[in-house]
């Protein structure tokens, strides 16, 4: 193992080749129709690392996932979240689905969680009150770690830590709660949960570019707290010796749009302010850092994993190693796709719903599948996506266009039973 002992995977399992592996989501509520399905964990397990995973996000955690197998620790997602909090989201998503169904999607959170004379928020007043406390706290899971691997001392190991913070709502604890906007505006749940499903809705939030601009201080004050309590996370592993021969991944499976495109939040869009996410990997016992320019995906963290573990990479793994890259070896280039694909169907049928996007180069085309119309910029002349090159520059967009096509008549074509 080249003296690599153990590996820490700190982020969020993110398909970002959803077109070709043709996997669904359907909530949290659901599960998986297959559960033998190979993944990182389960390799990794198989070639003698005990596997261990703390998540605290009902979205990705390992029974939604299917790959609880894979893990030797994976304790419940319910462990990491305020209780009723827990059965607030219960209700919430339950409800939305039920309402969703008989009103077609017409009726808004605001209809029924806000108002408070409506059934549902009587319903929510008896589960918990109004609070502002930081739900799922990051130092429950990286504590939850270290005493882990205190009481047990297997190695090698490999280790998913998700923290959920700082996902809406954005509610820091004190001293970060106020510390880039010291108003008393969103600094509960109602009022959080309100301003993030209502943003944009002039009848319903009055001023919208002050709410904006607070919800953006909020979440940069979210971040901030995640950060210092990273950084005690570094700090413990060190004091009890564990970064000797530790590789340590950070990332995240999303950004958060604030309105830069009428857009707020994530899931939605594909956007940059969404799809550009952070990505850091820090190999043992190296003190300079090195940038690269070149397109990565989080596809290509499960192969960089094998990679430096000296662990081969199956033929089934998509994604490709970004150790050459970190030693400075020149790659060819290649196309990353993102993609939204919501209101498909889960087995049978094609997908024509949804957004696609494919980067290549300088430039990004996204691709509406619905409407059957593409927008397309160039980042290093606009990284703010704000003039679109489509009709300009046909040639290219045709090109990133046939992309986008190709895949998805792949994955069209693929039969299940």
């Amino acid at each position: 193992m080249n003296g690599q002992k153990m590996l820490y995977y700190l982020q969020v399992l993110n398909l970002t080749e959803l077109i070709l592996h043709r996997a669904f989501f359907l909530d949290t509520n659901s599960s998986p129709l297959k559960t033998d399905i190979e993944s990182l964990p389960l390799l990794l397990r198989k070639h003698g690392y005990y596997t261990i995973a703390f998540v605290s996000n009902n979205y990705a955690s390992v029974d939604t996932l299917g790959i609880r197998n894979g893990y030797d620790i994976a304790p419940p997602i319910i462990v990491f979240r305020l209780l009723r909090n827990s059965l607030r989201s219960f209700v919430i998503n339950n409800a939305h689905r039920l309402l969703s169904r008989l009103y077609e999607g017409k009726i808004k959170y605001y209809d029924w969680i806000i108002r408070e004379d409506f059934v549902l928020s009587i319903v929510l007043q008896g589960i918990s009150h109004d609070f502002s406390e930081t739900d799922a706290p990051p130092e429950e899971i990286f504590n939850s770690f270290l005493e882990t691997i205190e009481q047990n001392h297997k190695e090698p190991f490999f280790a998913w830590l998700h923290i959920f913070p700082p996902h809406d709502p954005y509610l820091p604890p004190e001293p970060y709660m106020g510390m880039f906007d010291a108003s008393q505006n969103l600094r509960t749940f109602r009022s959080m949960w309100f301003a993030t499903n209502n943003i944009g809705e002039p009848h319903l939030v009055k001023d919208t570019e002050a709410t904006n601009r607070t919800l953006r201080d909020r979440y940069d004050e979210f971040i901030r707290y995640c950060d210092v309590q990273f950084e005690e996370f570094m700090k413990q592993l060190r004091l009890r010796n564990k970064l000797k021969n530790t590789i340590i991944i950070l990332s995240s499976d999303h950004g958060e749009g604030f309105l830069e495109h009428n857009y707020y939040g994530h899931g939605g869009a594909l956007w940059e302010e969404v799809t550009h996410i952070p990505l850091i990997i820090k190999e043992p016992d190296k003190t300079e850092g090195r940038v690269i320019d070149s397109l990565t995906s989080l596809i290509d963290v499960p192969a960089t994993i094998l990679d430096l573990a000296k662990i081969p990479i199956p033929s089934w793994m998509e994604g490709r190693s970004l150790v050459p890259f970190m030693r400075g070896k020149e790659r060819t280039a290649i196309p990353v796709f993102s993609m939204v694909l919501q209101a498909n169907p889960s087995q049978k049928g094609k997908i024509t719903k949804g957004m696609v996007a494919v980067w290549e180069g300088n430039y990004k085309l996204i691709h509406y599948l619905d409407k059957g119309n593409s927008i397309m910029f160039n980042l290093k002349e606009d990284p703010n996506e704000l003039n679109d090159l489509f009709d300009k520059r046909q040639a290219i967009g045709q090109h990133l266009l046939l992309l986008i096509k190709e895949n998805l008549e792949k994955v069209n074509e693929v039969t299940y039973e």
